[in-house]
C-alpha cells in the first residue's frame, strides 16, 4: 500500500484523503484528460516562474494534450503556491471546464 491511503488499486480508502484537498490535487485525472489550452498555460508558468524553460520545451515538445498535462503534474508538487497559480490560469484559460468540475463538489 502506498502513502495515500489506497489499499489497492480497485479499492481506494477515500476516508483518509484530506478534507482541504487542493482543487488541482482532486481533479487531476479530469484536468489531464480534459484540459486543452495547454500551450498557453505553459506559457503563463514559464512566464511566473512555476517552471524552468528546461521543463517547458520538454512539456511543450510532447505531442497530446494528455501527454502534455502528464508531464505538467509532477512541476506542481512544489507546494501550494504552484498549485495556485496553477488553478488560477486554469479559471481564466479553462473556465468551463472548470465550472463543470466545480458542480461536482
Amino acid at each position: 500500500p502506498s502513502g495515500l491511503g489506497f489499499t489497492s488499486c480497485s479499492n481506494p480508502d477515500f476516508s483518509s484523503l484530506p478534507a482541504d484537498e487542493h482543487f488541482v490535487d482532486k481533479y487531476q485525472i479530469e484536468l489531464i484528460n480534459r484540459v486543452s489550452n495547454v500551450d498557453e498555460i505553459l506559457d503563463e508558468l514559464l512566464q511566473k516562474k512555476v517552471i524552468i524553460r528546461q521543463k517547458y520545451a520538454f512539456i511543450r515538445s510532447q505531442k497530446t494534450s494528455y501527454d502534455k498535462m502528464r508531464e505538467l503534474f509532477p512541476c506542481l508538487e512544489a507546494g501550494e503556491d504552484c498549485k495556485d497559480i496553477f488553478y488560477e490560469i486554469l479559471t481564466r484559460l479553462e473556465k468551463y471546464l472548470i465550472s463543470d468540475l466545480q458542480k461536482k463538489k
